[in-house]
């Protein structure tokens, strides 16, 4: 439900979204988000991960300071699932 954390590898970047789509994708599924809810999820996730590609093609591969602000980005939008999920799990 909405307390439920992600547990893999912190710096795992492209596992976070994965689990992120998922959770969305779950969510959508049980009726704890709105289809809405879930496609501007789905929307946010879209960009974070397109701006991790661009980053990494930029950089030559992420740097710190791009790590720590895609990991930030993909807080926030945890955050904003929590704050969406409406079956109290």
């Amino acid at each position: 439900g909405a307390d439920v954390a992600y547990v893999g590898a912190p710096g795992d970047l492209t596992g976070r979204e994965d689990w992120l789509d998922q959770r969305i994708q779950a969510g959508e599924d049980r009726g704890a988000l709105s289809r809405y809810d879930a496609d501007g999820d789905r929307g946010r996730l879209s960009s974070i991960r397109g701006l991790q590609w661009r980053l990494r093609d930029n950089h030559d591969g992420l740097t710190g300071d791009d790590r720590a602000d895609i990991s930030s980005r993909l807080d926030d939008l945890s955050a904003s699932l929590t704050a969406q999920w409406r079956d109290g799990d």
